[in-house]
């Protein structure tokens, strides 16, 4: 086929198993397992595909709270495992195919599943509602900036070549679910001080829209349209970029002036969510 990359991704329920369909403190690390994912990723190499290495793909073990990224310990425990999963993958493979791993990402579309958790219900979930929303968008976020200066420690303490560390996004074509999250990770890079992030935010979404909605109005039917407008306004209310002060704070705190290292996207249809007639 000519494929010269491949995107996998690791199942935290495969290297930490267990039988108990209910909260549990962390079970026994399963090195077979390892072993079985670092053989894959030899098997690539070996055929040279550039393995891109994905750590959360919606799902989570079951011995964790269900709203994982709401409760006290989960965020925590998947940085460790995170950080952990990479490092002993890439001692295996410098044995056997002598380099590491070098593309990562973080979150599959952290953009669509808290949406699916607290809002549709689609996925399993306890709480529900706007505000489990945002403070899983948070939590995230968040979370994300903290594995991306782990991973970038464990890479420069070992000495192995830099790592490139980003997240993929499902397109929408709506500003705070597209866009913000990559505009607050440039913040620093772009030596934006504090004060000024809400006036800095504002100007990118306004350039956001003054390309997006030109786009929407020359697709899309008049109901279409208007349908688009609601989601925009409806979201802009869900997800105030100040509100993600636990992000915000973790890109301050970084000694990392990039948060992202490239762009990923899942583009379906970038207005899909056009269908869809909101409150």
């Amino acid at each position: 086929m000519g494929c010269n990359a491949f995107r996998m991704g690791i199942a935290w329920s495969r290297i930490q198993p267990t039988t108990f369909l209910e909260p549990y403190p962390p079970p026994k690390w399963d090195s077979d397992a390892v072993a079985h994912y670092a053989k894959i990723l030899e098997t690539l190499i070996t055929y040279k595909m550039e393995p891109i290495l994905t750590l959360h793909h919606f799902t989570h073990p079951m011995w964790l709270d269900i709203d994982l990224w709401l409760s006290k310990k989960g965020p925590q425990l998947f940085i460790e495992f995170a950080t952990r999963i990479v490092d002993e993958l890439n001692q295996k493979l410098l044995k056997r195919v002598n380099r590491t791993l070098t593309y990562f990402i973080v979150f599959n579309e952290p953009n669509l599943f808290p949406i699916l958790l607290y809002l549709i219900g689609s996925h399993p979930h306890q709480k529900k509602g706007p505000r489990s929303l945002l403070k899983t968008y948070d939590a995230i976020f968040s979370i994300y900036v903290k594995i991306f200066d782990q991973l970038h420690d464990l890479y420069k303490n070992h000495l192995w070549k830099k790592p490139s560390i980003s997240y993929n996004l499902f397109s929408t074509c709506i500003h705070e679910l597209d866009k913000m999250s990559f505009d607050l990770m440039r913040l620093h890079s772009n030596k934006i001080d504090e004060s000024q992030i809400e006036t800095n935010i504002k100007a990118y979404k306004r350039k956001w829209y003054h390309r997006v909605e030109r786009a929407a109005k020359q697709r899309h039917t008049k109901r279409e349209y208007e349908n688009y407008l609601k989601l925009v306004s409806t979201t802009a209310q869900l997800l105030p970029p100040f509100s993600l002060k636990k992000t915000i704070q973790a890109i301050y705190d970084s000694p990392q002036d990039k948060k992202v290292e490239y762009l990923a996207m899942d583009i379906y249809d970038p207005f899909t969510s056009i269908e869809a007639s909101p409150p």
